[in-house]
């Protein structure tokens, strides 16, 4: 089976610059190359493209307005923009919408990779149907909690009171790094260190993005909250136990950053479980949020690294709900203990 796949673009010549560079993946790929938005949102509307890749500035319709009506009707497994100079209101209606953001000229290279790894990524175990309601969660809720340390960060305009709220909740750390490593905001950074893609980012963006809910959601009832804190607080343990047991390895600071993210961002996918409909949450019960979590991650352009210990995690016996199992099972991949990749 080909995977249909959509690009858009305003401009002729640059679909064609597209073809030419893809022509490799004919045989794996069914491609559409659609001229402007209007045409985009005609197409969408009637086919199930399992990758949408669209430019940002076109006229009429531009490519925030695409993204919006893909993301509103669960269309496409992964939504990447592909686009020149970056318009900050204009790709800050994207976040959410979007997976990934690539500027051009673009590095086919390194798109075929992601969309690639869109379709390959956790596919033994999560389901298509699983895939595509996982890519299609806009924004991921957070704590009571962690909204109260948001609002005091940006109310304070601290940059070290934000990254401490960043790195103390997994769905904000998502965000946070999927801004810092990919093109939207600036030059991506290849990093996990909470720190600097906060500095990254930038104190004034992110506060923007929280107050229109692109950053991070709210949690609908009380009974969610209790389970976002409870899922909150054993990310932040597993994460601060791999940090220590970097130190003990004799790693470089850059590398315990590493892990402590890593360790934050493993427990996504309860994140993602805990909000989910009553067949969601039968499906990613414990090895499955791993699962959920390793694919999510993937789909935001985390660096390689994390999906592939995530992935190691499914098969391990450690990856349940014990925060020091977890940071075990992590530390046994990530410093050689195991054969992992």
């Amino acid at each position: 089976m080909k995977y249909l796949i959509a690009f858009i673009d305003d401009e002729p010549n640059i679909l064609r610059g597209l073809r030419r560079l893809l022509r490799s993946k004919r045989d794996v790929w069914e491609m559409v190359f659609l001229e402007g938005g209007e045409v985009a949102i005609d197409w969408i509307s009637k086919n199930e493209p399992d990758a949408i890749v669209t430019d940002m500035r076109m006229p009429t319709v531009d490519g925030a307005k695409v993204l919006e009506y893909a993301a509103s009707h669960k269309k496409g497994r992964i939504r990447i923009v592909l686009s020149g100079e970056a318009d900050r209101d204009l790709t800050r209606r994207t976040v959410g919408r979007s997976h990934q953001f690539f500027s051009k000229p673009c590095n086919e290279t390194s798109l075929i990779r992601a969309i690639e790894a869109a379709f390959t990524s956790c596919e033994d175990v999560l389901s298509p149907e699983m895939q595509r309601y996982v890519s299609n969660i806009t924004t991921l809720p957070g704590a009571t909690k962690t909204h109260d340390a948001l609002e005091k960060a940006f109310k304070s305009g601290s940059i070290s009171e934000l990254s401490q709220a960043v790195a103390h909740d997994p769905a904000l750390a998502l965000r946070v790094l999927q801004l810092a490593n990919s093109s939207y905001f600036g030059r991506p950074n290849d990093t996990l260190s909470i720190a600097s893609a906060v500095d990254n980012v930038g104190i004034e963006i992110l506060a923007e993005l929280w107050e229109t809910g692109s950053l991070l959601a709210a949690p609908d009832t009380k009974e969610i909250d209790a389970h976002l804190a409870e899922y909150t607080d054993l990310a932040v343990e597993t994460a601060q136990k791999l940090y220590a047991m970097s130190q003990e390895e004799g790693v470089s600071d850059a590398e315990c950053e590493d892990a402590y993210a890593i360790g934050l961002l493993s427990w996504v996918g309860e994140v993602i479980r805990s909000c989910g409909t009553e067949e969601l949450r039968a499906h990613l019960h414990e090895k499955g949020a791993v699962t959920a979590a390793a694919y999510v991650c993937c789909l935001s352009g985390m660096p390689p690294r994390v999906s592939q210990i995530m992935e190691h995690l499914v098969n391990a016996k450690g990856c349940g709900g014990s925060a020091e199992q977890r940071a075990e099972e992590i530390g046994r991949v990530k410093y050689n203990r195991v054969e992992a990749f």
